[in-house]
């Protein structure tokens, strides 16, 4: 399936910003993985085995609903974000469900023109309705008019919308790390702060299907040295957990890089600053740091 592509990069956008905030992480994001942990989720095994539907996958549905969520997302929305906001979920609906509500859609995307209008106009008018609780209790009212059924965003765009995340984030690898960092130092293995980083995950083996993707998405570059393992036939290739599974690292396919057997020999159970996974003749004017 397809998705609305200004929506996804927005929920992409929003989801980099929740993880680069402690208390998100810190909070609500360790709820929720707890619950795997816990093994009241399924898939139970998500952290233990290298799964299709991982965590980038869970972690995907966790930041879609919170987008779409008025405590977590919509209440902190002021003035003209409010307006923009609901510009685009109206272009979301019409995307995926052409049919649903198209009186109410044209209602308030005229109203929406109306007040947009206004700024050429009479700009203090424009500000002053924007910043008025009239327009506040009407944004929400047409917003929750627009979603008024548990239905009225299927699990089929949700999990589209999941799938989108993951394979975004799946293909930069800093951020990547960034996120094992996270699952890391929240403790969602109930460590204790001052406590040394152990494992809790025992090591698996790596399917085909997630080492050829880890190939294609470091380039086929060992992620430490640069050595071309694709080109080098009878080069050995590790494929390495980006955070060492005795330094409380997850089986998952977020958590994994490619390394030539050196390299991974000589990490040991370290961690490596990353590389980014840029490929070189994209990056104009930059350095592969």
């Amino acid at each position: 399936m397809h998705v609305h592509t200004t929506t996804s990069l927005r929920i992409h956008a929003f989801a980099i910003n929740k993880l680069h905030d402690p208390n998100w992480t810190g909070m609500e994001l360790y709820d929720e993985l707890k619950q795997w942990w816990r093994g009241r989720r399924e898939p139970k095994e998500l952290f233990h085995k290298i799964l299709k539907n991982g965590v980038l996958f869970h972690l995907g549905k966790i930041v879609f609903d919170e987008y779409h969520d008025y405590d977590s997302h919509l209440e902190k929305l002021e003035g003209e974000y409010k307006m923009w906001f609901l510009e685009e979920h109206i272009e979301f609906i019409k995307f995926h469900y052409p049919r649903r509500k198209k009186q109410q859609i044209t209602a308030i995307s005229e109203e929406l023109t109306r007040i947009d209008k206004l700024y050429e106009s009479d700009e203090h008018a424009y500000w002053t309705i924007l910043e008025s609780d009239k327009f506040y209790n009407w944004f929400l009212t047409q917003y929750f008019d627009l979603n008024s059924s548990r239905s009225s965003i299927t699990s089929d765009v949700r999990e589209a919308y999941a799938y989108d995340f993951s394979n975004r984030t799946f293909n930069d690898l800093p951020l990547c790390t960034h996120i094992n960092k996270r699952i890391r130092d929240i403790g969602i293995s109930s460590q204790i702060d001052d406590e040394p980083f152990e494992a809790w995950v025992k090591r698996t083996k790596i399917p085909k299907w997630a080492e050829r993707a880890v190939v294609t998405r470091d380039n086929g570059l060992c992620v430490s040295c640069k050595r071309d393992l694709l080109r080098e036939f009878t080069a050995p290739r590790h494929i390495d957990h980006i955070i060492p599974l005795k330094e409380s690292g997850i089986n998952d396919l977020v958590n994994l890089q490619l390394m030539c057997d050196k390299c991974n020999l000589k990490k040991k159970a370290n961690e490596l600053d990353p590389f980014t996974s840029i490929p070189d003749y994209l990056q104009v004017g930059l350095t592969r740091r």
